[in-house]
C-alpha cells in the first residue's frame, strides 16, 4: 500500500539538491552548454541566495538536514542511471 506523508525539509539545501538533480537531467539529456546555463540560471540564483540560511538549518535540526538530502539523492540516482 502507498501512502502520503508529510515530512519537514532543510529548504535551502533542497533548493542546492534540486538545482543539482536538474543540471545532471539536463546533461544527461545531452543539452548544451548554453541550454544549461539559461534554464538553471534562476534556480541557481534562488539557491546562492539562500546559502546563508544553510547554517541555520543545520543549527536547527541535524535530524532534518540528511533526511533531506537522502530524498534528493534517490532523484540524482534515477537521474545517474537513467532510469
Amino acid at each position: 500500500m502507498i501512502q502520503s506523508k508529510q515530512v519537514e525539509y532543510a529548504k535551502e539545501i533542497d533548493d542546492v539538491m534540486a538545482l543539482l538533480v536538474h543540471m545532471l537531467s539536463d546533461i544527461r539529456a545531452g543539452k548544451s552548454a548554453a541550454e544549461i546555463a539559461s534554464g538553471n540560471i534562476a534556480p541557481l540564483m534562488e539557491a546562492v541566495a539562500g546559502i546563508d540560511g544553510v547554517s541555520a538549518e543545520l543549527a536547527a535540526s541535524r535530524k532534518v538536514v540528511p533526511e533531506t538530502v537522502g530524498y534528493r539523492v534517490g532523484e540524482l540516482t534515477d537521474v545517474l542511471l537513467g532510469v
